[in-house]
Formats: C-alpha cells, sequence, structure tokens
C-alpha cells in the first residue's frame, strides 16, 4: 500500500474544498432569491423584526431582491414596533378614562392584522419577483 494520503485529504483523490474560492457566499439563484424575498416578508409574523433582521444580515449580499425586500420587511417591522409602543402609551393615558379607554383595546389587534395582511402581500409580490413597498413605513435601513 505505500503512502497514505495526507491529512484532510480524501483517499485516492484530490482533495476539494466546498464552498467559494474567495471566501465570499455564493450568489442565490433566482428561485432562491425569490424565495429569501418571501421569507423576508413572512417572517414578520413569526418573528417580528428579529426574523427579517437575521435573514436580511445572512443573505443581503447573495441576491439583488434578498437584500432588497430583507431592507423592506425590516423596515415595516421597526415601524410597527414603535406603533406597538405607541399603542402602549396611549394605554397608559387610557387608564385615566373617557373615550380612549374603550378605542385602545382594539388597536393591538387592528395592528396585528395590518401586519399579516402586508406581510402576506409583501410575500406574493417578492415570490413573483417584484419589489414591494410597504405603505406608512418609514425608511430607517437603506
Amino acid at each position: 500500500y505505500g503512502q497514505h494520503a495526507p491529512y484532510g485529504h480524501p483517499q485516492g483523490g484530490q482533495y476539494q474544498q466546498s464552498g467559494p474560492q474567495n471566501g465570499t457566499e455564493p450568489p442565490l439563484t433566482r428561485d432562491g432569491d425569490r424565495l429569501v424575498g418571501t421569507f423576508d416578508h413572512l417572517l414578520n409574523i413569526v418573528a417580528p423584526a428579529v426574523g427579517p433582521l437575521i435573514l436580511w444580515l445572512v443573505t443581503r449580499r447573495r441576491g439583488p431582491l434578498a437584500d432588497r425586500e430583507g431592507r423592506e420587511a425590516l423596515n415595516f417591522a421597526i415601524t410597527a414596533a414603535i406603533v406597538y409602543v405607541g399603542i402602549g402609551v396611549i394605554s397608559l393615558l387610557s387608564l385615566i378614562g373617557g373615550p380612549l379607554a374603550l378605542i385602545v383595546p382594539l388597536l393591538y389587534p387592528l395592528l396585528w392584522v395590518a401586519v399579516v395582511v402586508y406581510a402576506i402581500l409583501g410575500a406574493v409580490q417578492a415570490n413573483k419577483g417584484l419589489p414591494y413597498r410597504s405603505p406608512v413605513t418609514f425608511r430607517f435601513v437603506s
């Protein structure tokens, strides 16, 4: 038998390194790019702000749609979080009484429905490969 293969080299063949050679991640395919853009929006339903942030940070350099839709989903999630905090402040004011005490309990479910609807609309557009702009969204991440 004679010689052994050097450490890290498979027996009887060339050593083949997996992954890209230049230290960067490979670009997404067109379908992969659309899938990531779709999930960016859908993550706002199950993991608001955190889910889109993580997915965008991992995939932003791998595809143009993943980058654009990740930023859009993240901006929408940040805007929704600010509105949630605003509703919390209003709910503190409603402890005093008056008409606010009747309206505030409806605001949280209304905002949740809006987040779900706009996340689904964004996911559908991204799945088609088209950009989506969420309405009434502050652009914090550009």
